[in-house]
Parts: C-alpha cells; sequence; structure tokens
C-alpha cells in the first residue's frame, strides 16, 4: 500500500509518497510560489496539486497511462519529420490530457502573433489546437481525404459535439469503399477519448462520458458488450484499490506495447 501525505499551506504545498510495509519515502517535493506573479509562479492550489499528481505521474510513482501514449505520440512524430504526414488535432487539451510530450518533438500550429508567456507555438507546429470541436473534427477528415494521417484527441464528455460529423462522415466512407472501385484507402480516423477509459490525472472525474462508442453505426449489440467488460474492469480496480491502496499493477506498470 502506498500513502500520499500533503501539507498544503497559503502559499505552498509539500508531500511525501511513502510505501507502507517498509515506510519507505517513494517521492517527495513541494510546489511553492503558489498565487504568486512571476514566470515561476503558479497559479492556483488547482495548478499546484496537478503539479505535483505530473510529478508523481513522471517519476513512474502512480500510473498515468495517457503521458505514456504522449510519448509514444512525441516518437510518431520525431520518426515523421521527414514525410510530414501526421498531426494531432484536439481542442486545446493536449497537455491537460498528459499529451504534452509530444511538444519535445513539434510545437502548436500558430501563424499570428506570439506574447510572452507563449509556449510552443510555431508555424511549423504539427499538433493543432482551437476550442472547437466540430473544426477539429473537420480538420482531420479533410487531412485523411489528401491520404495522409492523424489523431484527435478529446474529452468523453465533449466528443459527442461531432456524433452527427462522425456519422455521416462513416456513412461516406461505407459508401466510397464499396461503390467506387477507383478511390483509393483512406487512412482511419482515429480518436482518443480520455477521462474514464484513458484515464489523465487532470479532470479525469468531471469530463466521463463514455458512450461515443454507442454512436458508431453497425457497433449498437458490441458497445453494450465493450461497455459492461469496461464497468466490471472498474468494479475490479475499485476493489484493488481500496485493498492495496494503489493502482493495479496493469495500470501502474503499464507501457506501450509496440
Amino acid at each position: 500500500m502506498k500513502i500520499l501525505v500533503l501539507n498544503s499551506g497559503s502559499s505552498s504545498i509539500k508531500y511525501r509518497l511513502f510505501k507502507m510495509d517498509s515506510m519507505a519515502v517513494l517521492r517527495a517535493g513541494v510546489v511553492d510560489r503558489i498565487g504568486e506573479i512571476g514566470p515561476s509562479a503558479v497559479r492556483d492550489h488547482g495548478e499546484g496539486f496537478g503539479r505535483v499528481m505530473a510529478d508523481l505521474s513522471e517519476s513512474g510513482t502512480v500510473g498515468d497511462p495517457t503521458r505514456v501514449m504522449g510519448k509514444m505520440l512525441r516518437d510518431v512524430m520525431k520518426r515523421n519529420r521527414e514525410a510530414r504526414n501526421f498531426r494531432v488535432m484536439g481542442p486545446d487539451e493536449t497537455a491537460s490530457n498528459r499529451l504534452d510530450a509530444l511538444f519535445e518533438a513539434t510545437d502548436r500550429t500558430w501563424v499570428a502573433e506570439t506574447l510572452p508567456g507563449d509556449d510552443h507555438l510555431s508555424p511549423d507546429g504539427r499538433v493543432m489546437e482551437i476550442l472547437s470541436e466540430h473544426t477539429c473534427q473537420g480538420w482531420l477528415e479533410g487531412y485523411l481525404l489528401t491520404g495522409r494521417h492523424g489523431l484527435f484527441s478529446c474529452y468523453e464528455a465533449f466528443i459527442h459535439i461531432v456524433d452527427s460529423m462522425f456519422n455521416q462522415h462513416a456513412k461516406w466512407l461505407k459508401t466510397t469503399s464499396t461503390e467506387i472501385p477507383w478511390r483509393r484507402p483512406i487512412a482511419s480516423l482515429n480518436y482518443l477519448l480520455t477521462s474514464h477509459v484513458w484515464r489523465q490525472d487532470h479532470n479525469g472525474f468531471s469530463h466521463q462520458d463514455p458512450g461515443f462508442i454507442d454512436r458508431v453505426p453497425g457497433l449498437a449489440a458490441r458497445a453494450a458488450y465493450i461497455k459492461q467488460e469496461i464497468r466490471d474492469k472498474l468494479i475490479g480496480h475499485r476493489e484493488y484499490i481500496t485493498l492495496h491502496g494503489e493502482d493495479m499493477p496493469e495500470v501502474r506498470n503499464w507501457t506501450w506495447p509496440y
């Protein structure tokens, strides 16, 4: 069992993570300058707790699957530098979905003025962010139709904004693939939906809604089976945490398998 001890003051958060059977300190640190002004200041306690969890995740003491996914996408970007035919789209959630390892390999696409405090903005960036899910969906559909590849990252709760767009695109793909033999194959429409299944430590609870799969044409019966399997797994996971005080090993030690 692991126990996280926090000492939250008015302008700092001190923390230690203990392994209870040996009382060994697995990780310790402090987040200070909360509420102050300046380049290294922390906006509020919410951001401070986010930094605590980020440190625990990066050190490997707490599992965080989307961070692992971010490192995989970073490596994809690095290998794609010559071909330049892969992009990641998302409604301003790359960092909050813990995919910020991407910015070790590329930047956000940006062609306007930059201001002090802006980070990872570049005309050559391969990450496209805008707080508009339907715009991201349209971007990705169009990008794929040019023969290129991409991924749309979004919270489960907000992906329903593009339900009808996705359905229309899926119907069109089915028609063109079976009735237009001369059309070249189109790359898959890839989604990363976070909060419930792909967990991230930022706002994973408040943004849960694993119902997008119900909107996929032809998947109604299979979707019900998959969702029940997810529920059963979550019950088992909760029971394991209650008993051991930490994530199941398959979550805590998850690595990208390819």
